[in-house]
């Protein structure tokens, strides 16, 4: 999974797997909580399967964008960092459900980052010191 974040174009969200889809083709993406306990509500986003690469004959890559309609993307992100940084996704096209889970630290430079970027999209602040572990 693969997060961009631009002052100049909205925020994208891809996902780089190698389950054959139909190309290009478009979906539904249903992000879920990895807890059992927890139920995040129905988020749900468009998506485009397109292929990305065919490295070999055994190698084939192929991308899942989340589409850009009514900042789709920058909202599967806002819940991914809600979530604690990891996720749970279910993909027309793709029989089984997908986890994602980022390091702390690494996801906290990414938001730092695309906050630092774009001041034109509703990214949280993240708290003073909290790629030092520390909070203020």
């Amino acid at each position: 999974m693969v997060f961009t974040a631009s002052s100049e174009m909205p925020h994208q969200a891809h996902i780089y797997h190698g389950i054959p889809q139909e190309s290009p083709s478009s979906g539904l993406l249903t992000q879920l909580s990895l807890h059992q306990d927890e139920s995040l509500q129905n988020n749900q986003y468009m998506i485009k399967h397109a292929l990305y690469k065919v490295v070999n004959d055994d190698i084939t890559i192929y991308s899942t964008a989340i589409g850009s309609e009514q900042n789709s993307a920058q909202d599967f992100m806002n819940s991914f960092q809600n979530g604690g940084y990891k996720t749970l996704v279910a993909i027309d096209g793709i029989e089984e459900p997908l986890s994602f889970v980022a390091d702390h630290q690494q996801a906290l430079a990414f938001y730092q980052c695309a906050q630092l970027a774009s001041n034109d999209y509703d990214i949280p602040m993240l708290p003073q010191g909290a790629l030092s572990g520390t909070s203020s």
